[in-house]
C-alpha cells in the first residue's frame, strides 16, 4: 500500500510517500513560502523523483490538528480533494502524536506541548505500547502550571510549548522534566503515514466528507461570533 502524507499544521510542513512499512521519500518543502504556495508544487516534485503518479497512491493522510487553522485547513483541503478526484480513503491524523512518534522507543511518558497563544499549550500524554503510542491523556488545551498535575513520573516534553512554557514546567517538575532535542521538535510526514498505516490495517479508513480539522479550541473569530450572538 502507498501513503501519501501531509503535515501542513506546523511551519514548516512536511510531506512523505510511504510504500507498506518502506519509506520511499519524505521533504519538508521551503520555509520561506506559505504552505498554499509551496504545498502543490512540492507533492508534485516528490511525486516525481519517486517515479510515482497521483494515481498510484492508495491511501491519502493528514494531520487534522491541533495547529495552524490556516494551515491545517489547506492540507486537509488538498487531501480531500485529491481522495474525492481518484476515489481513495483518507487517514486524519493527531498532530500531537504524530510529534510524539518522534520518540517512539522511549519508555518515559512522552508529551508533545505546542503554543496556544492565551497563556496555554496543545499538549497530548502518550506512552509507548509495541510499534505504535497510547494516549495517557487526550490531546487538550491546557495551561502549563494545570499540565504537570497529571505528570508523576519521567516525561519527555518536545515540541515549540518548551521554548515558552520550558521553564515553567523544569521548575515544577524538576528531574522528572526531559527535553527532547530541538531537531525532533518538527513534525515527519513519515510518522503520519506510518498512524496511517496502522489504522489501515484496522479498518478505520475514513471517507473524504469525514475529514475535519480537529481544532480543540474555537477560532478567535468564531468566539467572538459567539459572543456577539450572546449580546
Amino acid at each position: 500500500m502507498k501513503i501519501l502524507a501531509i503535515d501542513t499544521g506546523m511551519p514548516s510542513g512536511s510531506i512523505a510517500i510511504l510504500e507498506d512499512d518502506s519509506l520511499i521519500a519524505e521533504c519538508m518543502p521551503c520555509a520561506e513560502k506559505t504552505h498554499a504556495e509551496k504545498l502543490l508544487p512540492s507533492i508534485d516534485s516528490i511525486l516525481k523523483s519517486s517515479g510515482i503518479r497521483l494515481n498510484d497512491i492508495d491511501c491519502f493522510a493528514v494531520t487534522i490538528g491541533p495547529g495552524s487553522f490556516t494551515g491545517l485547513r489547506i492540507g486537509i483541503s488538498t487531501v480531500k480533494g485529491f481522495a474525492w478526484c481518484l476515489k481513495k480513503p483518507v487517514v486524519g491524523v493527531s498532530t500531537l502524536k504524530t510529534l510524539a512518534m518522534n520518540i517512539l522507543h522511549s519508555d518515559k511518558l512522552i508529551c508533545p506541548i505546542l503554543d496556544a497563544r492565551k497563556e496555554e499549550i496543545y499538549a497530548g500524554i502518550y506512552k509507548r505500547e509495541e510499534e505504535t503510542l497510547t494516549a495517557e491523556k487526550d490531546d487538550c488545551v491546557i495551561k502549563p502550571c494545570e499540565l504537570v498535575k497529571h505528570l508523576n513520573r519521567q516525561t519527555i516534553f518536545l515540541g515549540g510549548g518548551i521554548k515558552i512554557y520550558g521553564d515553567v514546567i523544569k521548575s515544577e517538575l524538576g528531574d522528572n522534566a526531559v527535553f527532547a532535542p530541538h531537531d525532533l521538535w518538527h513534525i515527519r510526514a513519515s510518522n503520519i503515514a506510518k498512524l496511517a498505516l496502522r489504522e489501515v490495517e484496522k479498518g478505520n479508513i475514513q471517507s473524504p466528507e469525514t475529514i475535519v480539522p480537529y481544532y480543540i479550541r474555537r477560532s478567535e473569530a468564531e468566539t467572538k461570533l459567539k459572543q456577539f450572538i450572546l449580546t
